[in-house]
């Protein structure tokens, strides 16, 4: 089953993604904060990381930060939910998708699908883990 790790700061938004993406049928560990980003659950390293960091400033910058370093050396893409006007905050950041909060499903779904089939590639291609 493929895995996707949610990083956030919204307990209610990462319980709504975690539904959603286990209907979906991936397999879902989620993580509270960025502090405990470094500290992903479960063994295996997940196909794609989706990450929420919230309204505020600058947090979008740490927590992309915190992940890649945590996914070194992988590359696993990265999906970054933002909320309205924190488009600036991540023009220069290398994450893989970006979607705007309230999203619409079928376009986060259809993200979230398409960085699985990116990390997979990655994964074989690099001999990396794969989720």
């Amino acid at each position: 089953m493929t895995k996707i790790l949610i990083v956030g700061h919204d307990p209610d938004l990462l319980d709504l993604l975690t539904t959603i993406l286990e209907e979906q049928g991936y397999a879902v560990d989620s993580v509270l904060g960025d502090d405990q980003a470094l500290a992903w659950p479960g063994q295996a390293a997940p196909a794609a990381l989706l990450l929420h960091p919230g309204g505020r400033p600058g947090n979008c910058r740490s927590l992309v930060a915190t992940c890649r370093q945590a996914a070194a050396p992988a590359q696993l893409p990265i999906l970054v939910l933002i909320d309205p006007g924190q488009a600036a905050e991540v023009e220069d950041l290398a994450v893989d998708a970006v979607v705007v909060v309230p999203f619409d499903l079928d376009v986060l779904l259809g993200q979230i699908a398409r960085l699985v089939a990116v990390g997979s590639a990655v994964s074989r291609s690099d001999g990396g883990p794969q989720g």
